[in-house]
């Protein structure tokens, strides 16, 4: 299945493997997430994030130069990007967004676009991966889900019939671990650490952005995203409380200045 680059039948810990040992063969940092997964075609593949290419190019001394710039008609915006080796090596790709009807901001944002894509896809090609960049995405999506009056998925998002149960399980785990933490919560220390595993309403964690992530792509189904969702509920109403209870008092914090350092010039004053 590996060699179609289809990943959706290996479990979470064979995905963990294996995305560990891409990223390990190409000298990348895994904690940093280069690479995510999504659904394409009813396939599990993975896309290439702006970390990534940064690190690539850093990695392999990728030298990238904008070739040209170039408008196709009314319609299309096209700019080629060359990258280069330290040992001569050189490959060209191109980034084309459509710019029809688009001004002001929108239309700056299509023309940044086009070189970002321009830039990281030749990246990719001279580094040697045949994967998919983030900036690719949206495009390749609306190909495959084009919009219309009779799309069976008017949403754009992959069909649901290619759920991976191990997803809906990891994530089930890691939001009833951070639930049973409620249990042995005894101080304001780890009040924060639960907070920082499940996030809040104004800010996410990595756990609640994989949860969009699994309900964005139908990785999940709507029934297990409203059960994670009922955990997360629950555990952010305790964890609200206890960080009220657990906070230490303004009697007990101490407000005194450090004593200030010796310079090691002083002496010499």
């Amino acid at each position: 299945m590996l060699a179609y680059g289809d990943l959706t039948k290996l479990s979470s810990s064979q995905r963990t493997a294996y995305y560990t040992r891409v990223c390990e063969s190409l000298g990348l940092n895994p904690l940093t997430r280069p690479f995510e997964f999504i659904n394409l075609s009813g396939k599990l593949v993975f896309y290439a994030r702006r970390d990534c290419t940064d690190q690539l190019r850093n990695i392999n001394n990728v030298t990238v130069r904008i070739v040209s710039r170039e408008k196709l008609g009314e319609d299309m915006y096209v700019v080629t990007a060359q990258a280069t080796l330290p040992n001569g090596r050189a490959d060209e790709s191109t980034g084309a967004v459509p710019i029809a009807r688009l001004q002001g901001e929108a239309l700056a944002n299509a023309l940044m676009k086009a070189e970002t894509k321009a830039k990281r896809r030749v990246t990719l090609s001279i580094c040697g991966l045949s994967v998919l960049d983030e900036s690719e995405l949206e495009g390749a999506q609306a190909a495959e889900h084009p919009r219309g009056p009779h799309s069976p998925h008017d949403d754009g998002l992959p069909p649901s019939d290619t759920l991976d149960p191990d997803i809906a399980a990891n994530l089930l785990e890691r939001m009833s671990n951070a639930k049973a933490m409620l249990a042995t919560c005894d101080s304001y220390d780890k009040a924060l650490a639960i907070r920082a595993l499940i996030g809040s309403p104004a800010k996410q964690s990595q756990l609640t952005k994989d949860v969009q992530f699994a309900k964005e792509n139908r990785l999940i189904t709507p029934d297990e995203h409203k059960e994670l969702s009922k955990i997360w509920q629950h555990v952010n109403r305790q964890v609200s409380k206890l960080e009220k209870e657990l906070a230490p008092s303004v009697e007990n914090m101490d407000f005194n200045d450090p004593e200030p350092e010796a310079h090691p010039d002083d002496d010499a004053r």
